[in-house]
């Protein structure tokens, strides 16, 4: 890399621009570029802006890589050195970039106090752009905090702003998270629908990674709803591209999330051993976030299994990670099992000295499931006791919560509980409770039959909306580039792309008037589809973009929409390639269409092809019938080289002979200059007159005699 103070100012820019999130290859060439850059030379100003973008893109690939404790240090350093740069955007950057490491870590106040903050920096700096991104991730803080309603709100707005310009990485983003707060509000066919879209903008990006999280968040709504096979299904797809991928992080996450399953299905065995190697993974990554969660999953494991010994070993391993790491809500769930462990242990006071903590920090924190199960270990430490009515104060007020906070599952054991607590002495209460455990278990049993009917529907339409989806793009991919048609059903509005080189074919069938005259429509539209069939299927065999047909006119370009160094061999051999084989079509009018005697009077069918390379315009215009064209003095000068070539042949412009000669000088064969480059031979035509450009010299191609 150059150390030009042009091209530092240029990465500088590369860096700061990029919205998306980028992948551990593109941090790591960052680093590596600003590693190189020579500081010497430089003003101190750009010193400290290369200092802090290597600080944040240090934060960047250590949160990639799952470190987000790590990371927040880091990029709480680059904050400071772009603060005393006083440059705004970079420190409104770094602050939403915290905030990020905060959510990763659990840390839901802090995210919100630097989403504010960046949102403030954002707005005064009237990048709109920031201020979508920054309203998304608050709605990520408040869904985790059950703040439904205000997370849906924030979406909301990241989604129109997304929406309107294009952004589909930030749009899959936040119609993933309102999929996410449908799930947590228990609407799963709009759950469903929200992450399947989401899904698709993921696929047609080819965002691997973010296709395997959301198919990870659709597997948990299915394991929700107690489909564990679909669930089950959609998170083995996700391991897959995640192995594929090679990312370990999110391969421990994923295989944490079947285990869960597995402990659904009341699979121990298998649900240990996916945790077990999520752990060997996690250790591995040093993704410190999600370790604790593993230990603590080990541990629950352990105690279903009754190897209580092993359970509390492993549960206060897990708790003294998260207490060390902030992860409050995870600790107080981790104690919660800490207490149950306890009382299976038989160490009676300590459970009910832990479960007392518990309850407290829970309640403070507003944490009502940790709450529930702690009330339920109280409940169970007094009734081991001997003392029923405390016992069923305690029962009676997990029971209120757990309906409250909608856990009936635990509310019908709850009240399974009280009964058989009550049977004794209170046989009427204990009928009572009984009735009422069956009528919740009836309602769950309805409300999970109301979710999978909701959710066969929402398949069906969306197998629905597949298929007239797949339609569509069949429809646009027969008139325009694979690209452009992915761009359109993403919801870009405006496609416009330049091209600094391509080369642009022009074909054209000698003496097509006099054929139109002689042979009936629907025989003409037969052979010129013929001849057409057979311009696609050399096209596609060099990798051409077919652009569009104009009467009997071909129009195809090399090198795009994805670049091709080798531009000019392509589209060479390509004409080569047509103007051999369709002087050998031989065209059968099918009988059914009527007497095709004129076409015996035909004869060899000749063609006129004309090539050049520059720079190109592409897009699509138009919003009823949108098509896909180009636009440039390079499309204008093939189109002259077409219309001024001879029949059954090539004519090429001096241009395009350098391109394809490659630094080849001419030599004289005979009185031809001609320049020679395998299997490429090119012969000076000489000037001829150009409409609109004058005099340009011209060459004829041909194939070389071996």
């Amino acid at each position: 890399m150059s150390n030009t103070p042009e091209h530092t100012s240029e990465l500088i820019q590369r860096i700061r621009s990029t919205s998306n999130t980028p992948c551990i290859a593109d941090v790591d060439l960052w680093l590596n570029q600003l590693a190189s850059v020579d500081r010497i030379s430089l003003d101190p100003y750009v010193v400290s802006i290369i200092d802090g973008l290597t600080l944040r893109c240090q934060a960047v690939r250590l949160g990639l890589l799952g470190d987000e404790a790590q990371a927040l240090k880091v990029v709480q350093q680059a904050r400071v050195v772009f603060s005393d740069t006083e440059s705004l955007p970079d420190v409104a950057r770094a602050i939403l970039l915290e905030g990020n490491f905060h959510l990763a870590l659990g840390h839901f106040q802090p995210a919100l106090d630097c989403y504010n903050e960046a949102l403030s920096l954002f707005t005064s700096l009237n990048d709109e752009n920031g201020r979508a991104r920054v309203i998304g991730n608050m709605g990520t803080v408040h869904n985790f905090i059950g703040e439904y309603n205000e997370a849906l709100r924030c979406y909301e707005e990241a989604s129109a702003y997304h929406e309107q310009t294009g952004d589909m990485e930030g749009l899959a983003r936040t119609t993933g998270g309102m999929g996410l707060v449908a799930a947590n509000t228990a609407d799963y066919p709009t759950a469903l629908l929200h992450l399947t879209r989401a899904l698709d903008i993921h696929r047609s990006r080819n965002a691997r990674r973010e296709e395997a999280r959301t198919l990870s968040s659709l597997g948990n709504v299915y394991r929700v709803i107690a489909d564990f096979p679909k669930a089950l299904e959609l998170l083995q797809c996700a391991q897959s591209i995640i192995e594929e991928i090679g990312e370990k992080t999110g391969l421990a996450r994923v295989l944490m999330n079947i285990a869960g399953i597995y402990g659904d299905m009341k699979d121990n065995e298998r649900e240990l051993a996916a945790t077990q190697r999520a752990l060997a993974i996690n250790e591995q990554t040093n993704d410190v976030a999600t370790h604790p969660r593993l230990v603590g999953n080990i541990a629950s494991v352990y105690m279903n299994l009754q190897q209580f010994g092993v359970a509390l070993e492993q549960i206060d391993k897990a708790i003294e990670e998260s207490a060390s790491l902030g992860l409050v809500s995870l600790e107080y769930s981790q104690r919660v099992v800490r207490s149950s462990i306890l009382f299976r242990l038989g160490r009676i006071d300590e459970a009910e000295e832990e479960a007392t903590w518990c309850y407290n920090k829970a309640l403070h924190h507003h944490a009502l499931p940790e709450v529930t199960q702690a009330l339920v270990n109280l409940g169970d430490v007094w009734r081991f006791r001997g003392d029923p009515q405390r016992s069923a104060h305690f029962y009676e007020q997990a029971l209120s919560d757990a309906v409250t906070s909608g856990q009936r599952s635990l509310a019908t054991t709850i009240l399974s509980t009280l009964a058989e607590l009550m049977e004794d002495s209170d046989p009427r209460a204990a009928l009572d409770y009984y009735r009422r455990s069956v009528d919740v278990e009836r309602s769950i049993l309805g409300e999970h039959q109301k979710h999978r009917i909701a959710v066969l529907d929402m398949e069906q339409r969306l197998s629905e909306e597949h298929k007239l989806h797949e339609q569509h793009r069949g429809l646009l991919l027969d008139i325009m580039p694979a690209a452009a048609v992915s761009r359109i059903l993403n919801g870009e509005k405006l496609i416009a792309d330049t091209y600094d080189q391509a080369s642009v074919m022009f074909l054209d069938i000698v003496g097509f008037t006099g054929l139109a005259s002689l042979a009936p429509a629907n025989h003409l539209v037969h052979l010129l589809n013929a001849v057409f069939e057979q311009c696609d299927a050399i096209g596609d065999i060099f990798g051409l973009s077919k652009i569009k047909t104009i009467g009997d006119a071909y129009l195809a370009i090399a090198g795009m929409p994805d670049p091709q160094e080798d531009h000019a061999e392509r589209i060479a051999n390509a004409a080569l390639h047509l103007q051999s084989h369709l002087r050998s079509l031989r065209v059968t009018i099918p009988s059914a269409l009527g007497n095709s005697a004129w076409i015996e009077h035909v004869g060899i069918l000749e063609v006129r092809i004309g090539l050049h390379c520059g720079p190109i315009v592409a897009g699509v215009i138009g919003k009823k019938r949108a098509q896909f064209d180009v636009w440039g003095d390079t499309v204008n000068v093939a189109s002259r080289m077409e219309s001024t070539s001879q029949p059954g042949r090539i004519q090429i412009s001096d241009a395009f002979a350098a391109a394809l000669g490659y630094g080849v000088q001419p030599t004289l064969d005979g009185a031809d200059v001609v320049i020679r480059r395998a299997p490429f031979l090119m012969r000076l035509r000489g000037s001829i007159e150009i409409k609109g450009k004058g005099e340009m010299k011209t060459w004829w191609l041909e194939l070389m005699d071996h």
